[in-house]
């Protein structure tokens, strides 16, 4: 596995203005009403062919999605297991020989209770889990700072491409800031090249000088 990590930084929407000509031949020597778009008027006098630009007001796009992020909930865990179970499949298919266990009663046992091991994010769409992405908070001594560790993120593969992905990540990033920690970072099975291309291109940074080590606690 590779360790990835992402810097939290704050983005701005663009703006943007759009532009349309209409070509006119208006003759006469009185005073025309001309209006762009029914408010502002210009009064103009016409003697011959003339280009009017018109400003058009920009086209309102809709960025509501059909689905909504929320904090995971003990009643998600039949649906947690069943998407982990899915992402087991997927990165088995890849050549992954790890043991899966996350099931429906491992996420009851370990993310509820008094001590929980994580905290979570749900994806839902029409009263379905389509994503989910667990989490725990960390510690970098270089740094001398906190981290959001992202244990597991998965989006169901029938609903990928729609932002389900990259809107679990910024909910995760905007609890990192919250608890004042400065970065995420998580750990991606090599020949994953999907996750890898998709968390590069929310910015994340690959880390290859590092490796992840394991050892059993009741082997020492």
């Amino acid at each position: 596995m590779r360790r990835v990590r992402v810097d939290l930084v704050h983005s701005q929407k663009d703006k943007w203005n759009r532009r349309e000509e209409t070509t006119g031949k208006i003759s006469g020597d009185k005073d025309k009403k001309c209006s762009s778009d029914g408010h502002n008027r210009l009064s103009l006098r016409f003697v011959g062919p003339y280009t009017v630009r018109k400003t058009k007001q920009p086209r309102l796009i809709s960025l509501k999605k059909s689905f909504t992020i929320r904090p995971a909930r003990a009643d998600d865990a039949f649906s947690i297991g069943a998407l982990a179970a899915q992402f087991a499949n997927y990165l088995r298919a890849l050549g992954d020989t790890s043991e899966f266990r996350l099931t429906a009663e491992a996420y009851l046992s370990d993310g509820f209770g008094a001590n929980p091991a994580f905290a979570g994010l749900a994806a839902e769409e029409n009263g379905q889990v389509i994503g989910y992405l667990l989490y725990f908070f960390g510690y970098d001594s270089d740094r001398a700072e906190r981290t959001l560790d992202i244990a597991d993120l998965y989006v169901e593969q029938t609903k990928r491409n729609q932002g389900v992905g990259k809107a679990l990540i910024t909910q995760a990033a905007k609890i990192a800031r919250e608890i004042g920690a400065e970065q995420m970072v998580w750990a991606v099975f090599r020949p994953n090249d999907l996750a890898t291309k998709f968390y590069e291109g929310v910015g994340a940074q690959r880390i290859d000088d590092i490796f992840l080590m394991r050892l059993n606690a009741h082997a020492i």
